[in-house]
Parts: C-alpha cells; structure tokens; sequence
C-alpha cells in the first residue's frame, strides 16, 4: 500500500495517494500496537507519516527510534530531511555535513542518498545531484522507487534527474 501510493502520488492522483496511505498507516498502526514493536517497523510507520505531512508524529518517532541507534544513517538522513520540511535549515545542513562525513562500513551509499534528498528539499539541485551519483558509485540500486521519492521531487523537472534515473541498456 506504502508503494502503491508513492506511485499515486507521483503520477497526480493526489487524493487516491492519500486515501491508500491513510490504509496504509492504520495496517502499520494496527502491527505497531502488539509488542515488541521492531525498528524497521516503527521506521516504516514514521515514513508513511511523513509522506502525508505528520511532522509532530513523525519527529516523536525519530526522536523515540534516535534513543535506541542515535548512529544509524537512516534516522541521521531522516532528521535532516524533516528539518528541511520543516523550516529548520540550520538542523538540515548539520545532518547533510554529518552524513557527508560518513565513513567506515559499506552501506551500498545510503548515507547519500539521505543526503542527495536534503540537498533537493533545501534547493541545492547541483548537490543532490553529486550525492546520487556517489551513491550510485557506492552500490544503490537504481530502483524506480527513487522517482517516487517524495523528498527528491524537487529535482523532477531537473533534466539532468531525469537522465541519471533513465534505464540504460
């Protein structure tokens, strides 16, 4: 359902988009509500919070998920990203410094995809851009959830998006 709809979402069907996520987020509740409550879980849950614009919600979580793995790129990528939704520039481009920072294990460029997403939602269309091609570099799939991407949207128009995304082969 998350899926279906992003892809909603992206192709203009805004008010189907929203109605199968609202599903989408009472399922995740409803497999939130029995203990214990895994962290991917509750990751999920604060995505599809965060694609219909439930910032408070969506800031506890991380808040709440930032106690248990206050390293994790995802939860560093995501607080960054909803400060920049939120009008807290300074906090986004702390979290983009801290994930640009991010050396030592594989992780198959997740760090910079995180932060090619808050360079696209703070307007910087030329860094967002540098941080997908590092990541494509460093092993991220070029899956077409990227151009359902709500935080990449900015870059939708951006030709140069739209070639780095374009199957070749």
């Amino acid at each position: 359902m998350f899926v279906a709809a992003q892809e909603l979402r992206t192709h203009g069907h805004a008010d189907g988009a929203t109605a199968v996520m609202q599903r989408a987020i009472s399922w995740q509740l409803e497999r939130c509500s029995r203990l214990p409550v895994a962290f991917v879980d509750r990751m999920l849950l604060a995505r599809m919070l965060y694609e219909i614009g439930s910032w408070s919600e969506v800031s506890q979580l991380i808040t709440e998920l930032t106690c248990e793995r206050g390293d994790d790129v995802d939860l560093i990528g995501f607080a960054g990203a909803l400060s920049a939704r939120t009008g807290n520039a300074w906090a986004a481009e702390d979290g983009l410094a801290t994930l640009r920072r991010v050396t030592g294990a594989f992780r198959f460029g997740r760090h910079l995809i995180w932060a090619a997403r808050i360079a696209a939602l703070l307007g910087q269309h030329d860094d967002a851009l540098n941080h997908l091609r590092g990541a494509f570099a460093r092993g991220a799939p070029y899956g077409v959830d990227l151009h359902t991407d709500i935080d990449l949207q900015p870059l939708a128009n951006d030709t140069r998006f739209r070639e780095l995304l374009r199957p070749k082969s």
